[in-house]
């Protein structure tokens, strides 16, 4: 590879940010040199905006946020969504019809902000999530107590739709179910027990292609850097794909290059080895 990039996208969790979601500084270095350089930097997360870590969108040169799977863009400096693609109040409805009385938590994002059922927030291990991820859980989701009073008020609002299993052996099963009888949506999933669910038109590749349209830089001179299965389609669409060496045999399929691990600042050696700059 070499240093005709342009404009790098890089997934969070699992990516840029260490096991405990922090940035190295030898990743904070990389990002900031390679702004210096001209090059776009770009957040592509499934997290909505208001989950963002501070310490990221601080670091100087990172220009946009794209969040909740693709479903908004954010310009960082501003604030100002760029790019909003919203579920139809139609195929909620139908999400929520397949899948009622399966036991799963739900996490309504409207508005770059994440809301949950209150009994979840309060104890999200007993919906499935794990101990570690206690903490972000309830600092970053909003307690609903009324969800269906709340479905009710935001329809047609919602930018995305996460279904947390405590049965992961069931996710396939569901993410076929919801693909057959909804077609207005676009379904992907970054870890075993949850899917996410936004409007067709999103998704981490539509999004960064949409982005890369406004920049006028053709994939081909563009980068992304991911672990998981909902990287995998933006990582296959640029010229330089790189998955992390702890990433999903899918992701690394789709990647040109596979570098260190997140908790070893694989973001800084795939731009220093991979990319030149």
């Amino acid at each position: 590879m070499d240093s005709k990039v342009k404009c790098v996208a890089l997934d969070l969790d699992g990516t840029l940010l260490s096991d405990e979601k922090k940035v190295s500084e030898e990743n904070r270095e990389a990002l900031m040199r390679a702004a210096e350089k001209g090059v776009h930097i770009v957040i592509a997360s499934g997290r909505a905006y208001t989950s963002l870590p501070k310490e990221v969108l601080q670091i100087p040169g990172i220009e946009y946020a794209i969040t909740s799977n693709g479903a908004k863009i954010y310009h960082v400096l501003t604030r100002e969504c760029v790019r909003d693609t919203r579920m139809t109040a139609a195929s909620v409805e139908k999400i929520r019809r397949q899948v009622k009385g399966m036991g799963m938590a739900e996490e309504i994002f409207v508005d770059g902000q994440p809301y949950a059922m209150a009994a979840y927030v309060k104890d999200p291990v007993a919906y499935g999530i794990e101990k570690h991820a206690v903490s972000y859980i309830q600092t970053t989701r909003v307690p609903v107590t009324d969800v269906e009073e709340f479905f009710q008020i935001h329809a047609g609002e919602l930018e995305c739709l996460d279904y947390i299993l405590k049965d992961v052996t069931k996710r396939d099963e569901i993410w076929r179910l919801l693909e057959e009888t909804v077609p207005d949506i676009y379904v992907t999933s970054s870890m075993p027990n949850r899917l996410e669910i936004s409007h067709k038109d999103a998704g981490k590749r539509a999004a960064y292609e949409w982005l890369l349209g406004q920049l006028q830089i053709p994939p081909a001179q563009a980068a992304a850097f991911g672990d998981a299965d909902n990287d995998w389609e933006m990582l296959d669409f640029v010229g330089y794909g790189i998955a992390m060496e702890n990433a999903t045999k899918r992701c690394k399929k789709a990647a040109r290059a596979v570098t260190k691990k997140n908790t070893q600042s694989g973001v800084a050696y795939g731009f220093s080895t991979y990319l030149c700059i």
